[in-house]
């Protein structure tokens, strides 16, 4: 796509947003290592667009993690993401943050799961099939008890008690969901951006304990 292209990525430890430009990866930054993304994701948007002689007016196209993630570092990359292309006119693409980990680690083989700690116990577990034009999902994501698959296993970010053993650990990262949303780009599809939401797949803690309260 040509143009620049802002790739927003905040589901893992570090958040990162880059500039693609004719399909490559031009610049990157890294967010506050605290986590304090409201504070600088829209800052190092804006450094990292007029650091290559653009403007923000100049965007073409926006790609942004959905998650499973932080849940507060992927509503504000999701609400910057959304302000950035209602303010420009860009089109945007969500991409499911373990469909971008199987993009950028490309095992072997064909398929992957890609596993991710849901925390109180549970696992985000989401299978991913090679195809010639990349990593698709076979499955819905989804949060279970206990993983079990017959395929290679990556885990977001770390490994906690019901990751198996075996699982090899990749840190999401820009390449991954720069890639699917460029090949959704090109393809003329991208999605609405009030319609964007996380893929949380279960409520958040606060949410819980509203809930627990009867004020759900």
């Amino acid at each position: 796509m040509q143009g620049p292209v802002v790739v927003i990525e905040t589901s893992g430890f570090q958040g990162q947003v880059g500039l693609m430009v004719d399909d490559a990866m031009v610049a990157r930054l890294s967010l506050d290592s605290e986590r304090r993304h409201a504070r600088d994701l829209a800052a190092k948007v804006g450094l990292i667009l007029w650091g290559h002689g653009y403007t923000p007016a100049d965007t073409k196209g926006v790609i942004v993690a959905r998650g499973p993630g932080s849940f507060t570092g992927l509503r504000v990359g999701l609400a910057t993401a959304m302000a950035l292309a209602y303010a420009t006119g860009a089109k945007i693409v969500g991409v499911g943050s373990l469909h971008g980990i199987a993009e950028q680690v490309d095992l072997p083989g064909g398929m992957a799961t890609v596993v991710a700690d849901a925390l109180r116990g549970g696992s985000y577990v989401q299978t991913f099939k090679k195809d010639e034009h990349g990593w698709n999902p076979s499955d819905e994501l989804k949060v279970v008890p206990l993983i079990s698959t017959p395929h290679p296993v990556v885990a977001m970010s770390t490994r906690w008690p019901g990751c198996p053993a075996n699982a090899s650990v990749a840190e999401p990262a820009l390449e991954g969901i720069g890639a699917i949303g460029l090949r959704r780009l090109a393809a003329h599809e991208s999605d609405e951006p009030h319609l964007l939401e996380p893929l949380y797949v279960q409520p958040s803690s606060a949410e819980r304990q509203w809930a627990n309260l009867g004020r759900a």
